[in-house]
């Protein structure tokens, strides 16, 4: 199986949007997922923005509006403002965000098809559950202990944050 295609039919892009929440955040603009949600009712904007989405997927570019963004700090907990108790987001364009979303489940699906993912590998996929990971977890180290050997595991879970992800290694893994 060759590299995957970043095809985005007008179809799909109208589903996505007729879906997605309106009071979902994105980086501030005059389009927010209401007009995208709002465009999407009608065929001659939904073809437009999905036009305009599908350009930089096939040709390889950033439109200037993609490259800005904006870190916001959310509280885990409600009341606990500590630096610690806070989690960092980004706020993209919402046509970026959409583009992203569209990469990301491409790029899984691809995975899974060419069987591409460890089998410890637990986030983002169908059929995966938290509580197993963590069951395998501790039985491998009951193992361990019974055996009397030495382990380890390395758990990147970013702390529960897509946005923590290390851009150099998630770059040579999707290429």
């Amino acid at each position: 199986m060759g590299p995957f295609k970043m095809e985005l039919t007008l179809e799909s892009y109208v589903a996505y949007w007729k879906k997605a929440r309106e009071e979902t955040s994105c980086y501030p603009s005059a389009l927010s997922f209401s007009t995208m949600k709002a465009g999407a009712y009608d065929k001659d904007i939904a073809a437009l923005d999905c036009c305009m989405t599908r350009i930089p997927l096939k040709v390889g570019f950033a439109p200037e509006r993609w490259k800005f963004c904006l870190d916001v700090m959310l509280m885990k907990k409600s009341g606990v403002t500590d630096l610690l108790g806070l989690r960092t987001i980004v706020l993209f364009p919402v046509d970026c965000n959409f583009a992203f979303k569209n990469i990301g489940r491409k790029m899984m699906k691809t995975a899974e098809l060419t069987r591409s993912l460890a089998p410890e590998q637990y986030g983002s996929r169908k059929q995966y559950k938290a509580i197993d990971l963590a069951v395998n977890e501790a039985l491998t180290f009951d193992i361990l202990r019974q055996l009397k050997r030495s382990g380890a595991i390395c758990s990147n879970d970013t702390k529960s944050c897509y946005d923590l992800i290390g851009h150099t290694q998630a770059a040579l893994s999707m290429q």
